[in-house]
């Protein structure tokens, strides 16, 4: 599977007209999301090394003004230490031939595979069996978007990103990395029309101008 991507932020002063575009856009309802991640690297990766990131759904609040409001709230999370349901997404490098380079978003390709397991049999599984090491770990939680653009499923995220002092605990969560809200734009494809996906996370996210000015993705 290919991913296509940009990211950008969003000031809190714009969130809520963004919401309610975004909402009237999108052929589902808006998910809430909550997500413990942590970033792994392999350490004998050089140049450009592929990413594995784990990904844990974590509880949400129920929003207080209804279910098609804003995301405002915080979000607070529980000590659920057993047999938790983990996504593992091994991300390729960009792609960097001077085709891709001239495409609007960035372009990888994504694996993906689920595991479950405590925290503490999934650490030693990405340390002791994979021989991976921790880059960092993030709480994000937010809203999910999903609509059609130019004949592909759109992806967008709007959250909040939370280092965590202790990768394996989400709900010692202390701080933002950003005042401002993160925002993400995806879209999947296959190997054949990637460039066409890319184009239209380009043309999508232009929409969001002036409020969201995104970039590609690193």
């Amino acid at each position: 599977m290919m991913e296509c991507k940009v990211i950008g932020t969003l000031h809190n002063a714009d969130i809520q007209t963004v919401h309610e575009l975004l909402r009237s856009m999108s052929h589902s309802p808006v998910d809430r999301i909550a997500y413990h991640e942590i970033i792994l690297k392999d350490p004998q990766r050089m140049r450009a090394p592929p990413k594995v990131r784990l990904q844990c759904p974590l509880p949400t609040p129920v929003s207080v003004r209804g279910k098609d409001d804003v995301l405002l709230e915080e979000m607070t999370t529980t000590k659920d230490e057993s047999n938790c349901s983990w996504i593992m997404r091994h991300e390729g490098a960009p792609m960097r031939s001077s085709e891709a380079t001239a495409l609007p978003a960035t372009v990888m390709e994504v694996l993906e595979s689920h595991l479950k397991g405590s925290r503490g049999s999934i650490e030693a599984f990405w340390t002791s069996t994979m021989g991976l090491k921790l880059d960092h770990a993030l709480m994000k939680d937010g809203n999910r978007y999903q609509l059609e653009h130019d004949d592909f499923d759109i992806e967008v995220l709007i959250c909040r990103l939370r280092k965590l002092p202790d990768p394996m605990k989400p709900e010692n969560a202390k701080y933002l990395v950003h005042n401002n809200f993160i925002v993400e734009i995806i879209a999947k494809s296959s190997k054949k029309d990637f460039r066409e996906a890319a184009k239209a996370v380009g043309s999508f996210a232009e929409q969001l101008v002036p409020y969201v000015e995104c970039q590609k993705a690193a």
